[in-house]
């Protein structure tokens, strides 16, 4: 969703100690929680433009961040975080925005209200982004040192433990160890082990256990592909999911 107005380079860049967006979704964390304070330039037009959504569209938005990439400073992202991006999907994506008070449409009327510096006619982009991924994925993440600690001592087959997004992938030694594991029944055992460090992990409380899901494949096959081709192929879907 792409509009021509014009934004200063400087103004909506990253200050010094604040966070930037990224594409990561667990590294996203800092930057989807980080508030505008009340004397930032932000602060009242952010207030303003949830507002409106909330009358418009009845969705609760989270938080709202305007911010220019450093490596694209002609242009101007706006963030809005959700609870449930799936409603925001099938209330808008899926009918092509047929309202004539789409995302951007709210943003300029908040802008007749609140008018924000140096906005003129340059690419503003909207980002609808999921909060209970974002810190589903910040919790899983932030588990991986407790994991790598302990799950090795209890399963001794286990060689390593990593992530994507909000799923823990465990690396056993082989595939009669992947087999050893459900046949001795501790294939639960082991997944909650993992929820039980992700849960402790959970600052915003958004993790079910029926929402959890570890995948178990070998090592071998792991290192194999390597850790970029593994984690984007169908690789990392050709294993043990519990």
């Amino acid at each position: 969703m792409t509009v021509k107005p014009n934004v200063q380079n400087q103004l909506y860049m990253p200050n010094a100690g604040e966070c930037e967006h990224s594409v990561s979704t667990c590294l996203d964390y800092p930057f989807a929680t980080e508030f505008y304070n009340s004397d930032d330039f932000r602060y009242k037009f952010v207030q303003e433009y949830k507002k409106l959504i909330k009358d418009a569209k009845g969705i609760d938005v989270f938080n709202c961040k305007i911010q220019t990439p450093t490596i694209s400073p002609d242009i101007l992202n706006v963030y809005i975080y959700v609870h449930d991006r799936s409603a925001v999907m099938g209330k808008e994506y899926r009918k092509l925005f047929p309202d004539s008070l789409g995302w951007l449409d709210l943003f300029y009327l908040a802008l007749e209200t609140v008018p924000l510096k140096e906005i003129t006619d340059k690419t503003v982009r909207i980002f609808i982004e999921d909060f209970p991924l974002c810190s589903k994925a910040y919790s899983a993440n932030e588990s991986l040192s407790v994991l790598n600690k302990s799950v090795p001592i209890k399963f001794k087959d286990c060689i390593s433990i990593s992530i994507s997004n909000t799923t823990i992938y465990i690396f056993l030694t082989d595939d009669s160890a992947i087999e050893n594991l459900i046949v001795e029944k501790m294939a639960e055992p082991l997944k909650q082990m993992c929820y039980n460090a992700v849960k402790a992990c959970d600052i915003d409380n958004v993790w079910s256990y029926e929402d959890f899901h570890i995948r178990i494949d070998t090592y071998d096959h792991y290192k194999k592909h390597g850790i970029f081709n593994y984690f984007n192929s169908d690789e990392m879907t050709n294993n043990t999911l519990l």
